[in-house]
């Protein structure tokens, strides 16, 4: 299966590999149309039976998502457009890190999160590739969250 920007590769051995890779960019953004790409591609391997974990990594060599594609903000002209965006993305992350399969992120790289790393998370871990750029990183978002605005 594939949608824009993440595709499903689904093994033998039940495992399900999850790659966001935006076509034609040096790095993955979340964009406008994320939610429901992410909904969709989740909801499949949550709904399909021969899937008993998922692997989530990125199709770029160095980098897993940079963060939000901020050409969508263009379009924010409220602080109601805003916090609801924020709210849907924050609703699908959740969901990620709340899904009833095992999920672990494969980072190629480097990554900083706005959210609680999913390492923390009692279902799920979180691996960095063995290379000199790996790097985590954890910012502290609470001053953007939906709760705060």
């Amino acid at each position: 299966m594939a949608t824009e920007g993440l595709t499903i590769e689904k093994r033998d051995d039940g495992v399900a590999i999850v790659r966001m890779d935006i076509p034609g960019e040096p790095m993955n953004t979340l964009r406008d149309d994320f939610v429901d790409t992410f909904t969709e591609v989740f909801s499949s391997v949550e709904k399909d039976p021969d899937i008993k974990a998922v692997v989530f990594t990125s199709g770029k060599k160095d980098s897993f998502i940079a963060g939000a594609d901020i050409t969508m903000l263009e379009n924010v002209t409220t602080a109601e457009d805003g916090a609801r965006i924020s709210r849907e993305g924050h609703k699908v992350m959740g969901r990620i890190e709340n899904f009833p399969k095992p999920v672990v992120p494969v980072t190629p790289a480097w990554r900083v999160t706005a959210r609680r790393p999913s390492s923390v998370s009692p279902r799920h871990s979180s691996v960095c590739s063995p290379v000199p750029a790996a790097r985590n990183g954890f910012r502290d978002s609470s001053a953007f969250s939906p709760r705060s605005i």
